[in-house]
């Protein structure tokens, strides 16, 4: 039942109807869908965690079984049990963990570099459970990598919609690696997008 009420010229106009009418198509524009995408990121963040959680305790066998840490073994003369100890295992730190997967920074040992971890990617990819694993180059920072883990394929299913952050600024979806894709149209005014039918060119 709607609430009437009386203007200025006697006629009653009908107003709880109008407002209900118009909140309910804004909780299924606007309330609905950030809700949704907001309960997806964090499960995604979650779901990132347990993988940097179950790299993190698998790390120190992972190194010795590569070659990235050494080894030394002990044989008790009196028992004959073996006990194995690794140690100098390259140190992960600054992780940066996001809905997709995660960054860490390696500390190098002598002897290692670039070539090392790239061999190791599959490795690391099957023992972090993740979909792929690259090693990158810090410009600044010799004696370090960047190891890159990416858990799921950003581009199965894309919740960033277009959006504008500044005058001539736009957020137009994802890169590969799952950072918003970003064109700066004051630095660059012609922008060409191009795919084949159905790859996602237009907003969904």
């Amino acid at each position: 039942m709607s609430t009437n009420t009386t203007t200025a010229t006697g006629t009653r106009a009908p107003i709880a109807a109008t407002e209900q009418g118009e909140r309910v198509p804004w909780l299924r524009g606007v309330a609905w869908p950030l809700t949704r995408r907001t309960a997806i990121a964090l499960w995604r963040h979650l779901l990132t965690l347990y993988v940097l959680t179950r790299l993190g305790l698998v790390w120190a066998a992972f190194c010795a079984a590569t070659g990235l840490a050494d080894t030394h073994t002990r044989v008790d003369r009196d028992s004959g049990k073996t006990t194995t100890r690794v140690r100098h295992v390259p140190r992960l730190d600054r992780v940066d963990a996001g809905p997709h997967g995660a960054t860490l920074r390696v500390k190098l040992r002598p002897g290692q570099d670039l070539r090392t971890y790239t061999a190791l990617a599959p490795a690391l990819r099957h023992t972090a459970r993740c979909q792929a694993a690259s090693a990158l180059e810090i410009e600044d920072q010799p004696g370090y990598l960047r190891l890159r883990l990416l858990r799921r394929d950003p581009l199965h299913r894309v919740l960033e919609r277009p959006r504008e952050i500044a005058p001539g600024a736009l957020v137009i979806g994802l890169t590969e690696t799952g950072e918003p894709w970003l064109i700066d149209l004051t630095a660059v005014p012609h922008t060409v997008i191009s795919g084949a039918t159905g790859s996602g060119k237009g907003p969904c």
